[in-house]
């Protein structure tokens, strides 16, 4: 199997013990997708705030960039393990669409937790969630600006699951770090997180501290732009911890929007619909308070055909 940022997984046969190239075996996307401008990803590394650690970043540059003008940064999906040059399936065509049509540098960094870095880095992310990671993504966003074409003041984030995470952790506990963010399916309460999650935060009756440390004691910070994306029928994150959130942020006086989709469950785009809405959605609220950059007048066309 072989992938990179502008191919999608396909199958080659070719012997291990011969010099001769593989003979690829599979196409799977249909013609039109070989007739697109598809962009190769940039890497990077650079420090990290925090921790001595060493981060590294996958960007993707609208085509034509003019470095004398100012561009929008999205940051996302946000999680771990994202910088890899590899075809992301659905996030990864809608990450070359916001490129493309409406003109953000899209920017992924894999934050610690991450694999491929060393035990230390990894496992860093114990009983830290929401902490350490998120001073990795301001790094990420502090060598962002660094950048002479980038606009240090439309900075957005958005992910999905722990990446929702991450986004809503981030409005709360960094206010001012992004203006505006989209939070899918976020895991806001750990007495709700599921059991591939003991690992992390371990169980209330040995780590009581640990299930302390929800979103809502946090909600009070919100300054920035944020919308919750969230299936009613989640089976992994359940609707209820966003009814929740969303209480307390209306406790507090919060202007926040919710988008939601009645039969979905954790993978909130799989129904076309649910995709088109919700995708289309996202697109927009980046473009109400982010703007788009070199493509604008594309505005609210793209990433969610």
């Amino acid at each position: 199997m072989h992938t990179d940022d502008v191919t999608p997984p396909e199958l080659y046969v070719g012997r291990a013990d011969a010099a001769a190239a593989a003979r690829r075996v599979t196409t799977s996307p249909p013609a039109e997708f070989a007739t697109q401008p598809w962009i190769r990803g940039r890497y990077v590394s650079f420090p990290s705030r925090t921790g001595g650690f060493t981060l590294h970043a996958r960007i993707l540059v609208p085509p034509g960039l003019d470095s004398a003008r100012k561009y929008p940064v999205l940051f996302g999906p946000v999680y771990s393990n994202t910088v890899r040059n590899r075809w992301a399936g659905l996030y990864g065509t809608v990450q070359q669409m916001l490129a493309i049509e409406h003109g953000y540098i899209v920017v992924q960094v894999d934050v610690r937790g991450s694999t491929g870095y060393g035990r230390d880095f990894r496992e860093k992310f114990l009983m830290d969630w929401g902490g350490g990671d998120l001073d990795d993504l301001e790094s990420a966003v502090d060598y962002m600006k660094s950048l002479p074409f980038v606009d240090g003041d439309r900075m957005g984030i958005w992910g999905s699951s722990y990446g929702g995470t991450l986004t809503v952790y981030s409005l709360f506990k960094k206010p001012g770090l992004f203006r505006a963010g989209v939070a899918g399916a976020p895991a806001t309460d750990p007495h709700f997180f599921g059991s591939d999650d003991v690992a992390i935060v371990r169980r209330p009756q040995t780590h009581p501290e640990a299930f302390r440390r929800g979103a809502l004691q946090y909600a009070g910070n919100l300054r920035d732009h944020l919308l919750i994306i969230h299936g009613m029928q989640d089976d992994v994150v359940p609707f209820q911890t966003t009814v929740a959130l969303a209480e307390e942020l209306m406790k507090q006086g919060k202007d926040f929007d919710v988008a939601f989709a009645p039969a979905a469950t954790h993978g909130w785009t799989q129904r076309p619909y649910y995709a088109r809405y919700l995708l289309q959605r996202l697109v927009d609220h980046f473009n109400r308070y982010l703007g788009g950059g070199a493509n604008a007048a594309s505005a609210g066309t793209g990433a969610a055909r």
